[in-house]
């Protein structure tokens, strides 16, 4: 069928977007000609109107919410095994990447890099981007920036999720389902007509384990899961042309942050034996060993055992709220126009957690954490006008868009005071590199270089509005020309109370102690002598001084409020993405007599933008950090084959990706050390990503998926902070070798599923396996050449994982029961990490979770 044709029939589905069907695997090779299985058509949202996938000139996977529960997979996060290309992890934060973009901190300040909708609305943190499957009914992943159509934040792609609308009929379901670590999940929902034009759901969902780790000194269990979860829907045909649908979610968070293991990978780092630094519970300054003593209580081996230490306080709550309100009027003003009002409203909150322990065992040494409420309010308005023109030649879509976003966040930073041989110190103040000191040391010195708290609160009001077109027009009945274009004006305003330590304070309190001295101004500011021999443990002594009586997991350090500073800062962007691509249909009578039913292949250009923001940097206050852009070029296929049993379609790009915005370790004017968001200069991504479904026989599928990215960058300069902090020279380093972090270059998917008919319903095993190449988890220069070395050192090696699933299906279809094993050979994987050689000297994993079993049950009323 061409282009034209397809359009004409699918354009009366443009006012009823919410009722869009994705066709899903087990559905579609369940439509048989003959003996033969055939795959069914997907209709995609692609581009804002409803289009055939293969036909739509997008790199777009689509999977119903009936395959993402016959294929296990309950959140979107697990969509990362079989799309191509995306990759979402789950540490300290939600980590969400298509084709290497996307964002690693999860600070409220920094934006995503891709975009997820639900029902059309954006959802623009983070926090509230992965939803359980509580009532999806399709997941579209989008690849390749997509700022023409949805706007700023979508440089790596777009997620975009689909509720399942109320049924016509009266009909309920109910789920439940026990496994591993305690594991308990249920779900039940009910679909009512309340009249001839008025239809109601609701979907009430919770899950909870204990999590696979567990600290055996106090009990407590860690990458636990506690979700509860809500959605009501009201869909109202107002008139035969008109169309209501509203929706509300409600998600609440109540669980245990995921544990970690710790492995020193360069004790020469800086805040290790780089600078001869002492820790609480050092003793011995000529073998300095209570930093890494600390992290190796977390080594992989004891993780593996489903064990860890993170002590008495480990800060390992994470609790949220939010609530999402969203609205959509359509008005299908003829056969040929629509125009679709879209609201939303957002309201979350994020309690005070751990953003990250950087010392990665169970003492407080290095921790980040959030001390007030995180408070977020979104509203939004979209307006879209979707057309046909000129005898059906062009069809568009044009839009307005608005969004307004406020949110308070907070971030305390702690040290623990630190010590260093007085021989150390000399060296220091010569301006070189430190020897270690002799076994039992000359005269202890302990206290801060810099403040060993400080609080930074924000508030952070930011305003987009947008304008966009995107027109497709057909030369011919194969022939398609797309042109987009989007218009943005975002304004972004940064309120910053910046609190440091007491230093005044701090230092009365150590000198008080019968075993300190005073420091001596301009000699040793903020380090005191130590009256007593190395053995006693002089650091500990000083850090006891200052107790965590709040049990916050921060040591009661005195802040200075009266020395607070207050900065401000604001700015607008002006952007312009536009995009264009070519398709073309191979003509019916090119594909007579051969083993192709249809094909088509496209060329794309296309771009996308993510905000700039202000990072907060010590003593040098807020500082702009510029905006990511990303320019695409992209050569696509989709075919179907051997009369419709095969599906392929591929894609080849290139990507230009600039001003990339990294995590990194760097200093302030006053060479304060600081974790802290920056560009990165530029880099290059060219990939391949292939997907495949194959229904041999019917009842059986199998399907494949494969992506490469390789990452280059072009323009990446960091500079060498161990010179930076003993002689004071800037040493500019060159970092364009490195690969991107946490990301892998190769990823590979293959799924198999056999439906077996029987006297007393149907079987059906299921087998998934996916493989990620080695993945790089480091942030400064130094982890890269450990990485080089030994890929273990900062990263992890490649991996496999296979899940099995078994599914009975009664004889009327109403009923299901499942069991599964995932993760079936034990793998260890992990979900997230970091490595810092050059500064920490460790690397920090979060582990995915070993083998689990379960059952699960469903039953469905009419």
């Amino acid at each position: 069928m061409t282009i034209i044709k397809r359009q004409a029939t699918l354009r009366v589905l443009i006012p009823t977007l919410a009722g869009v069907t994705i066709a899903g695997v087990p559905e579609s090779f369940a439509n048989t000609t003959g003996k033969r299985a055939v795959l069914e058509e997907v209709v995609v949202t692609a581009r804002r109107r409803s289009e055939n996938l293969q036909e739509t000139p997008v790199a777009v996977s689509a999977i119903s919410g009936d395959d993402m529960r016959e294929q296990g997979l309950t959140t979107t996060a697990d969509l990362t095994r079989s799309v191509p290309s995306l990759q979402i992890g789950k540490a300290s934060t939600t980590q969400i990447f298509i084709r290497g973009i996307g964002e690693r901190t999860g600070f409220s300040r920094v934006d995503p890099g891709v975009g997820v909708y639900l029902n059309g609305l954006y959802i623009p943190r983070v926090d509230g981007q992965l939803f359980d499957t509580v009532n999806l009914k399709a997941v579209q992943v989008l690849r390749g920036p997509q700022g023409s159509l949805f706007g700023k934040n979508t440089t790596g792609g777009a997620m975009l999720l689909t509720l399942q609308e109320p049924a016509e009929e009266r009909s309920g379901f109910i789920e439940g389902g026990i496994g591993s670590f305690e594991l308990l999940q249920g779900k039940v929902g009910f679909s009512l007509p309340l009249s001839d034009s008025l239809r109601a759901s609701w979907v009430l969902a919770g899950i909870n384990d204990e999590g696979f780790l567990e600290d055996k000194a106090t009990g407590e269990h860690f990458s636990s899961n506690n979700r509860q979860s809500f959605i009501a829907q009201l869909q109202w045909d107002a008139s035969e042309s008109i169309t209501n649908d509203s929706f509300l979610y409600y998600g609440k968070i109540d669980e245990k942050r995921p544990g970690r293991s710790c492995e020193m990978i360069d004790e020469n780092a800086l805040l290790v034996k780089g600078l001869q630094v002492a820790w609480p519970g050092d003793t011995n300054p000529g073998d300095l060993s209570a930093f890494r003593e600390n992290c190796e209580k977390n080594p992989p081996s004891l993780i593996e055992k489903g064990e860890l230490s993170l002590g008495k306080n480990p800060q390992a709550d994470y609790e949220y709220q939010g609530l999402t309100l969203g609205n959509s009027t359509a008005w299908a003003i003829t056969d040929d126009y629509g125009l679709k009002l879209i609201l939303g409203i957002q309201d979350a909150v994020e309690k005070p957690n751990q953003v990250s322990d950087s010392d990665g065992g169970p003492a407080d040494f290095l921790e980040t954490s959030s001390v007030d409420d995180s408070d977020r309010r979104t509203y939004s308005a979209e307006l879209q006008f979707n057309g046909s023109a000129l005898d059906s030649h062009l069809n568009y879509t044009t839009g307005l868009y608005w969004l307004k976003e406020s949110i308070t966040d907070s971030l305390m930073t702690f040290t623990s005071l630190l010590g260093f041989d007085a021989l150390v110190l000399a060296q220091l103040g010569l301006g070189q590199y430190p020897d270690a000191p002799p076994l039992l040391g000359t005269l202890p010195v302990v206290g801060a270089l810099a403040g060993p708290v400080a609080l930074s609160q924000f508030q952070l009001n930011n305003e987009a509005r947008g304008a966009y077109f995107q027109g497709s027009y057909d030369f011919t009945n194969n022939l398609q020309w797309t042109l987009g274009i989007r218009y943005t004006e975002e304004e972004r305003a940064t309120d910053l109370v910046y609190t440091g330590a007491d230093m005044a304070a701090i230092s009365a309190v150590i000198s008080a102690h019968p075993l300190f001295g005073p420091a001596v101004p301009g000699v040793t500011d903020g380090l005191h002598p130590f009256l007593g021999p190395w053995a006693l443990d002089p650091v500990q002594i000083a850090m006891d001084l200052f107790p965590d009586n709040d049990s916050d997991g921060v040591p009661d350090f005195p802040l200075d409020h009266a020395a607070a500073t207050r900065q401000s800062a604001g700015i607008t962007f002006y952007e312009t993405s536009p995009m264009t691509s070519l398709a073309y249909v191979l003509p019916e009578a090119w594909l007579d007599d051969s083993w192709i039913n249809s094909a088509m292949v496209y060329g794309t250009w296309s771009n996308g933008f993510k905000s700039g923001f202000f990072e907060p940097r010590g003593a040098d206050g807020l500082v702009f950090i510029k905006p990511e852009r990303v320019e695409n070029i992209e050569l696509g296929f989709k075919i179907d084959a051997f009369e419709r049993s095969v599906r392929v379609n591929g894609a080849l790009y290139q990507m230009r990706y600039d001003n990339i915005q990294l995590i990194q370790v760097d200093t302030d004017s006053e060479n304060n050390l600081a974790v802290t968001m920056d560009n990165a200069g530029a880099a290059t991504i060219e990939g391949v990503e292939l997907e495949a479904t194959w229904l041999p026989l019917p009842g059986m599928m199998i399907n494949a998926a494969f992506s490469y990215n390789a990452y280059d960058f072009t323009q990446f300069s960091d500079r060498d902070l161990l010179a930076l902090a003993v002689t004071g020279e800037k040493v500019e380093i060159d970092r364009t070798d490195e690969s991107f972090p946490v990301v892998p270059e190769t990823t590979f998917f293959l799924g198999a599923q056999y439906d077996f008919e029987t006297g007393f319903g149907t079987l059906t095993p299921r087998f998934d396996m996916n493989y990620k190449s080695d993945i790089y988890y480091g942030i400064d220069n130094k982890a890269w050449l450990a990485y080089q070395r030994d890929k273990e050192l900062a990263g992890t090696p490649a991996f496999v994982t296979v899940n099995a699933r078994l599914m009975w299906r009664s004889p009327q279809g109403g009923t299901t029961v499942t069991a599964y094993l995932r993760n079936v050979t034990d793998e260890v994987y992990p979900e997230g990490g970091s490595a810092t050689a050059e500064t920490l000297g460790n690397k920090i994993i979060t582990p995915g979770a070993p083998r689990a079993w379960g059952l699960e049950f469903r039953r469905e009323f009419y």
